[in-house]
Parts: structure tokens; C-alpha cells; sequence
């Protein structure tokens, strides 16, 4: 059974997260998914934060605030969505 996490960074080769002005890419490509398979658990970013090594709680919601937002999320969608 594959790993949560592979699927997360298989997807992320279809999509991008892109920063809110400079659109650049997140960089570190494993905190944007972190972050969000810590939304879609509802577990939170002091919760993810805990669990994964070098990733402050701090660092998550500076990375949200800049790369994942809500209008974020249907234009990935709508990529995987064309994609598949």
C-alpha cells in the first residue's frame, strides 16, 4: 500500500504551489503538502508540526499564508481534474 505522502508528491508533479506575489514555487516542496494533508485530516499545524522533524508550527503557517490559500485549492483542482 503506497504511503499518503508519495501520493501527495505524485500529484505535486502535476500541480504547483506558487507564492502569493512572486509566483515561485514553495522551497521546500514537502511543507505545502504537509500542510495540506494536515487540513484534509483536520488535524492542524501544531499537530503536523510535532510529527514532522524540522517543521516549526511557525513555518507551516508562513508557508500557508504565502503558498496555500483558499483560491488555491479549486485552481489545483480544476488542474488534477484537465490532468486525469
Amino acid at each position: 500500500m503506497r504511503r499518503h505522502c508519495d501520493l501527495l508528491l505524485e500529484v505535486d508533479q502535476w500541480t504547483d504551489f506558487a507564492h502569493l506575489k512572486s509566483e515561485a514555487k514553495a522551497p521546500e516542496r514537502t511543507l505545502p503538502l504537509t500542510a495540506i494533508l494536515a487540513d484534509a485530516l483536520n488535524l492542524g499545524l501544531e499537530k503536523m508540526a510535532d510529527t514532522c522533524a524540522g517543521a516549526s508550527a511557525a513555518k507551516h503557517a508562513w508557508l500557508v499564508a504565502w503558498y496555500i490559500r483558499d483560491e488555491t485549492y479549486p485552481k489545483r483542482l480544476a488542474e488534477l481534474v484537465k490532468s486525469a
